[in-house]
């Protein structure tokens, strides 16, 4: 689950998982609050808002430099699913759904499932915002379809008739995300492998395998 913050006051981003940090990442350090309790530590004994800013915004850089090697089209996808608001085109969107439609094996725009990979990337963004999403149920389905895109369908039936395509659909999205969040995951570990065992992170010992992350 991807927690979303509230404007407060200098925070460093939160170690917590890779979803977390792709979202923290775009903040500015005065957007975060709350992170973990060994970081708070390290950063309020050192009392000073630049050191925190100053850590914010390595830890950002590492993250971001992770994401930017990603093929384009995971960095939409990731984009898309945990950067705030705001920061990148709502555009993207009709992208994301055209591939995410192409890899499920749904080739013709005219046919109902190709609007169904749409609704499913809806559902699975509220799902990883922790939002126990109304589009895991057919009716709900059939009424997003409907309102969006006047796309009509027999609920009643969904699970015989778009069932496979459904499921197969959310695997496609569900690949495609961990695809995405493994080199951001491959640094969180780094960090909080430091993190674990002591009150603060060993920048220099970790700066050259963050580099190559």
């Amino acid at each position: 689950m991807v927690h979303s913050p509230t404007p407060g006051e200098h925070e460093v981003m939160r170690i917590k998982s890779a979803r977390q940090c792709w979202h923290d990442c775009y903040m500015n350090s005065r957007q975060l609050e709350g992170f973990e309790p060994k970081v708070q530590k390290t950063v309020r004994d050192a009392g000073s808002v630049a050191t925190e800013v100053a850590a914010h915004q390595v830890m950002a850089g590492h993250i971001q430099r992770a994401i930017s090697k990603l093929p384009p089209p995971l960095q939409m996808l990731g984009h898309w699913l945990y950067a705030p608001d705001g920061v990148f085109p709502d555009s993207n969107e009709n992208a994301i759904w055209q591939m995410v439609a192409l890899l499920s094996d749904i080739t013709d725009p005219e046919c109902d499932e190709w609007y169904l990979a749409r609704c499913a990337l809806h559902c699975y963004k509220q799902n990883v915002w922790g939002r126990d999403s109304e589009l895991n149920k057919a009716r709900a389905i059939g009424e997003w379809l409907y309102e969006q895109h006047g796309v009509d369908i027999n609920s009643r039936r969904f699970s015989v008739k778009y069932g496979i395509a459904w499921d197969r659909i959310r695997g496609v999205i569900d690949d495609l995300d961990k695809r995405a969040l493994m080199p951001v995951a491959r640094v969180v570990w780094l960090m909080t492998e430091d993190m674990s065992e002591a009150s603060s992170f060993d920048w220099d010992g970790h700066e050259a395998v963050l580099n190559k992350a």
